[in-house]
């Protein structure tokens, strides 16, 4: 499908919380489409394959800032979405996997997605509809443990004092080769990256890299299912990120899977 302008009857198993966003500008989003937020301001656009967007929920009714709408109210819970021609074909098999955004009605694989920005779980299959835990799982604010869960995520887990360690958890899913984005909040110091890799994968490797693309750590080996392998170095140049910088992960793939979780160590700088 491609994006909608009008509104949306979305279904929905569970409606949570609500969230009042203030609008971007020039956003006109309909009612009942996938909400996000961008990295730049954390103002509401329509959910699309942008990288930097995290969704935020869905529409309750229609808002145009271009019209003197200010904010837009969005809901957490269970939805029903479109799903790409590819994800249909193998939803059942997806269910309880993460689910990406295509555009603001319709969610699909990594393989349909290169910005790969997360909807939310794959929950339920209906047909042609995909219930999908929107604005749920893509909040780190609120699990009280200073991690962030998913690959992509715009914004980091804030730290509060300088000196106290943060982890970054990011969980990449099997794909071609891809640099993976990730906007740290507050000025941090990587002091240590440990990979443990969920599917064999020969000759694979990942490497922690800045916002220009420079190499803060080694390439490090991502090969072996469940091994569990550090950097062996992190550059002094290049291991520090300020504030709303770009901790960039390329994960290549030669050969098998490339699926893996990536835990970043940091502190926070001043």
């Amino acid at each position: 499908m491609t994006a909608t302008t009008t509104d949306r009857n979305t279904p929905a198993l569970l409606s949570w919380r609500q969230n009042q966003t203030p609008l971007e500008t020039g956003s006109v989003i309909p009612a009942g489409v996938m909400v996000a937020v961008n990295a730049s301001a954390g103002k509401a656009v329509n959910a699309a394959n942008t990288a930097g967007l995290r969704v935020r929920g869905r529409s309750e009714h229609a808002a145009s800032q271009t019209a003197g709408d200010v904010d837009i109210v969005t809901a957490r819970g269970v939805f029903g979405f479109a799903m790409s021609s590819a994800l249909l074909a193998v939803a059942q098999a997806q269910v309880g996997k993460r689910v990406y955004v295509v555009d603001n009605q319709t969610v699909g694989l990594a393989s349909d997605a290169s910005a790969r920005v997360v909807a939310g779980k794959l929950e339920e299959v209906d047909g042609s509809t995909a219930f999908v835990s929107v604005g749920l799982e893509t909040d780190s604010s609120e699990t009280g443990e200073g991690v962030g869960t998913l690959a992509d995520s715009a914004v980091s887990p804030a730290v509060t004092i300088a000196g106290i360690p943060v982890t970054v958890a990011i969980l990449l899913p099997d794909a071609a080769t891809a640099d993976y984005d990730y906007i740290t909040q507050d000025k941090i110091e990587i002091i240590d990256v440990t990979v443990i890799k969920d599917a064999a994968g020969a000759a694979n490797t990942l490497q922690v890299k800045n916002g220009s693309g420079t190499a803060i750590s080694d390439a490090i080996v991502a090969a072996v299912d469940k091994a569990v392998t550090r950097a062996g170095t992190l550059d002094k140049a290049t291991r520090v990120i300020a504030a709303g910088g770009t901790i960039r992960l390329t994960n290549t793939r030669a050969a098998g899977s490339s699926a893996l979780a990536c835990f970043i160590r940091a502190i926070k700088r001043a």
